[in-house]
């Protein structure tokens, strides 16, 4: 698998944890699918994702993929940790794209991550 996704209970956040690049549209809907099951049986609203091991790019197969399936779950806030420069780059491609931006920050490390998720 790609990713770990699990439940963190002290915080009330789902954490997804990029270990490899997703190319491909199923690989996407897949990845969002969980999500989604996970939203739906904890009812939480924040998201941690660690992008650290994601690669360095995305396709464009797999940006449409997450514009498509971005209305699978409706994020308060999501936190974004680790990444290169053009990775994160195109993560906010992506976020802008699915109309997340404004709900998003970037963070250094988990513990900063967890912290602004808890507070706002």
């Amino acid at each position: 698998m790609k990713y770990e996704l699990k439940y963190l209970d002290e915080h009330g956040v789902l954490f997804l944890k990029m270990l490899a690049e997703l190319k491909d549209e199923s690989e996407i809907k897949e990845l969002m699918s969980e999500i989604r099951g996970e939203y739906e049986k904890h009812e939480f609203d924040r998201i941690l994702c660690d992008i650290s091991h994601s690669g360095s790019s995305i396709s464009k197969e797999a940006r449409r993929a997450f514009k498509d399936t971005a209305s699978m779950v409706d994020f308060k806030r999501i936190a974004m940790v680790g990444g290169n420069p053009p990775m994160r780059m195109m993560a906010k491609v992506i976020l802008a794209v699915t109309g997340t931006s404004k709900n998003t920050q970037f963070f250094k490390n988990k513990d900063e991550a967890l912290k602004w998720l808890k507070e706002n």
